[in-house]
């Protein structure tokens, strides 16, 4: 399905400006059709003038629809709808047989038309101020007043019309409260109703913190601000979001949203607990593996040459399980990028070689689970430790990695003057061990025509 910036730029002559008001619109008019209990189609006028294109459309969740089949994309013809008709050529809210439609004037320039099928609603006081509050917002609308310029925001949560509505006049007092905007209210220790009351300054008492309060709290619960904010408590977090209504350039009451966000709050929360404790426990591990690498230093420099030799390379090797633990400790999740581990285990390798040393990495190894980044860390490892033993000089080693929904392949090759029985060893021994009996995979070493190839094979389910 074209976009709508696909839609517009083929069948329309609009400016940049025109079309960014349109974007705009579409990314707000969910508002608009749950409030007033409609269908939209968002029609814009064909540079040929033949007729009109439908560039949008979006269903109310607050009532059933009344348009079932898709039409974005149609094409239609000028006579086929008399109010869309009328209304770009009026420039004026038209409304025929039960069809309204809203022009959307830019400059003096009807840009596009939206069309409003309504769905059948049963009168009441709900329905009344959603009514009311949708046609001053399709005016605002009409006027490119809507959805609101310069809009603030200090919430990720934003609420919609089913979460909770409230009206208020131009003095900050509460005309309609909806039932979910009275128990969020409730919820954040409101024991009053919210009718006839100063939103502002109520929804301030609730916060009983002391201090200065954010401001941006106060300007939008005064229907002062378009934007959103977040008030919470010790009890409950709800969020807001103000939408000043304006009637020929001046301010009429205001629309506010309300949701109710402490469950979900609370589930945020336990989740940053949660990695805290994760990227606590990975830092603990760090800091023993290193307090146990220092031990085995110190034990080498006391040791006789064949001893020191075998105590460093455990010491490497603890090292490398060290650096794994290092990096889930500022990436705490369950699956780690392993480009970062191999960059660095091919730094630490590089600072322990000759000079003419070079490794080279060809591919990505994306991201693997951390439970297969820890033995596979160390098999790398012990491969480019054995590439640098063996390896001829200028030792020239190259990394091919590539990963698919199933496996990560690579392949370590260098040259090399020895032949495989003398490469075979505890290193090679050590990669067998993590990557067969440890991870399931396979390992394939090859040493011809003086190249020594390694090939793994890493399932990325254990």
């Amino acid at each position: 399905m074209a976009t709508l910036e696909e839609l517009v730029k083929e069948h329309s002559d609009l400016e940049d400006q025109e079309r960014e008001q349109l974007s705009n619109l579409i990314a707000e008019w969910m508002l608009l059709a749950d409030l007033s209990f409609s269908d939209l189609l968002l029609w814009i006028p064909k540079w040929n003038e033949g007729g009109f294109i439908c560039v949008a459309q979006i269903r109310p969740v607050t009532a059933a629809t009344s348009v079932s089949h898709d039409r974005v994309g149609d094409f239609q013809a000028r006579g086929r709808s008399i109010a869309v008709d009328r209304a770009e050529q009026q420039k004026q809210i038209i409304e025929h047989q039960g069809i309204t439609a809203i022009p959307i004037i830019k400059s003096n320039k009807c840009i596009a038309i939206i069309e409003r099928f309504p769905s059948s609603r049963q009168q009441g006081t709900l329905t009344d101020a959603y009514l009311n509050s949708a046609d001053k917002l399709f005016e605002m609308a009409r006027e490119c007043e809507f959805p609101p310029h310069n809009a603030i925001s200090t919430t990720t949560s934003p609420p919609r019309v089913g979460d909770g509505v409230l009206l208020i006049d131009n003095l900050g007092v509460v005309q309609y409260a909806s039932p979910n905007a009275i128990s969020a209210y409730r919820r954040l220790g409101m024991a009053t109703n919210l009718a006839g009351v100063n939103l502002a300054a109520t929804t301030v008492s609730l916060l009983k913190k002391h201090g200065v309060v954010d401001e941006v709290v106060t300007l939008i619960a005064r229907g002062e601000a378009a934007g959103g904010a977040e008030v919470e408590n010790k009890t409950a977090t709800i969020t807001l979001r103000s939408y000043p209504l304006i009637k020929s350039g001046i301010k009429d009451g205001a629309l506010v949203l309300v949701r109710d966000v402490t469950e979900l709050r609370r589930r945020d929360k336990a989740l940053l607990t949660k990695e805290s404790a994760l990227r606590e426990a990975h830092h603990r591990v760090k800091n023993n593996l290193q307090t146990v690498a220092a031990l085995l230093r110190m034990q080498a420099r006391r040791s006789s040459p064949e001893t020191k030799r075998a105590l460093s390379e455990a010491e490497r090797r603890i090292g490398v399980i060290a650096l794994v633990h290092e990096t889930l400790t500022l990436e705490p999740t369950s699956r780690i990028n392993f480009n970062l581990i191999a960059d660095r285990l091919i730094a630490l390798t590089l600072e322990l070689a000759e000079p003419q040393t070079q490794i080279v990495r060809n591919g990505d190894f994306g991201d693997c689970d951390a439970d297969i980044s820890v033995p596979l860390a160390a098999a790398l490892s012990e491969l480019l430790q054995n590439a640098i033993e063996h390896g001829m000089s200028p030792n020239l080693i190259t990394l091919d990695v590539s990963q698919d929904l199933e496996q990560i392949a690579m392949v370590v090759r260098n040259k090399t003057n020895s032949k495989l029985d003398v490469i075979e060893g505890l290193g090679l021994s050590i990669v067998r061990s993590l990557i067969e009996d440890e991870l399931g995979g396979d390992v394939l070493v090859v040493s011809q025509e003086l190249e020594f190839r390694a090939h793994l094979n890493v399932p990325l389910q254990k």
